[in-house]
């Protein structure tokens, strides 16, 4: 194991892994996830079965540590790895769902499911098979009711992941209200978050959006209030400004990563970001503190 790593981050992936696997207590179980992970629904106890798991070497990343888990089926002997991602959340180790979403996202997600794909295909051809056998019919009718199978179980996740991120928006939506209320205490006056809600979920692809929309927390919300309130902290002029002509924090998702930009418009401070792939396509806190300072000082007073 990486000495950098904190013994604490992995004890928190063994115990998880205890409950979940070797003696499922879902009460256990989420009691060791972040509650934005609890919010926003990310976690479904896994139906019980025959399994075993293999911890590899955890790693740190960008300051994230990740803690690698192989699952295997002990009926089927699929694999698959898992990257958990422990956090520090009021001085304890918990899990965050949403970390081990993006990261899964950012490349393991297309071997998994390429992985997942090829056991799933195969599992359905042996189904045919015996449908075939059973009622005595032919294998293009039993491929037929395979496939219109497959394709129910495909809109049913879409459906599920819709339904995931109509949720986690509310959950945006009320810590955006948290972040205000903030700013509020720091600035004098309200300034209200607004955000283009259908650009962030335009992608035909349930799972981009949802991606986006998962990101939006960190890198959207939290990270135009860390610039604002650090820039405040360290510039009481600009403190002032910020009073006297910003009203509105907006939040929009461009087509392309090339289209991420931060601006201000009369009374409005526009931050847009490229959420569904990569890293390339938002602002880190320290990038919006080099702007924002120059943005600000070209918007005008308010009357």
């Amino acid at each position: 194991m990486v000495a950098a790593v904190p013994s604490g981050a992995v004890e928190v992936v063994r115990a998880f892994l205890g409950c979940t696997v070797d003696a499922p207590d879902e009460a256990r179980a989420r009691g060791m996830l972040t509650k934005a992970s609890l919010a926003e629904g990310g976690f479904h106890m896994p139906a019980a079965g025959p399994a075993s798991y293999e911890i590899g070497e955890a790693v740190l990343e960008g300051g994230q540590v990740y803690v690698p888990v192989t699952l295997k089926d002990g009926e089927t002997g699929q694999e698959v790895t898992m990257p958990l991602a422990p956090v520090l959340e009021d001085g304890q180790w918990k899990l965050d769902m949403g970390k081990m979403f993006e990261k899964l996202m950012g490349g393991a997600m297309e071997q998994m499911v390429e992985q997942v794909g090829t056991a799933m295909g195969a599992a359905m051809e042996g189904v045919g098979q015996a449908l075939t056998a059973a009622l005595g019919g032919s294998s293009e009718e039993a491929g037929e009711e395979v496939q219109a199978q497959d394709e129910a179980s495909a809109a049913e996740e879409v459906k599920r992941i819709e339904e995931q991120a109509a949720a986690l928006q509310g959950d945006l939506e009320q810590h955006a209200k948290q972040r205000e209320e903030e700013l509020e205490k720091v600035f004098g006056v309200r300034i209200p978050y607004a955000f283009e809600w259908e650009r962030f979920r335009a992608d035909e692809d349930a799972r981009k959006n949802l991606r986006a929309l998962t990101l939006l927390r960190e890198h959207g919300i939290d990270a135009i209030y860390l610039a604002l309130t650090g820039l405040a902290e360290q510039d009481a002029d600009f403190r002032g400004r910020i009073a006297r002509r910003v009203r509105w924090i907006y939040l929009d998702h461009p087509a392309g990563v090339d289209n991420k930009r931060v601006w201000g418009e009369q009374t409005t401070l526009a931050l847009r970001i490229f959420l569904r792939e990569g890293d390339e396509g938002y602002f880190t806190v320290e990038e919006l503190k080099k702007a924002l300072p120059g943005i600000v000082a070209e918007m005008p007073d308010i009357e």
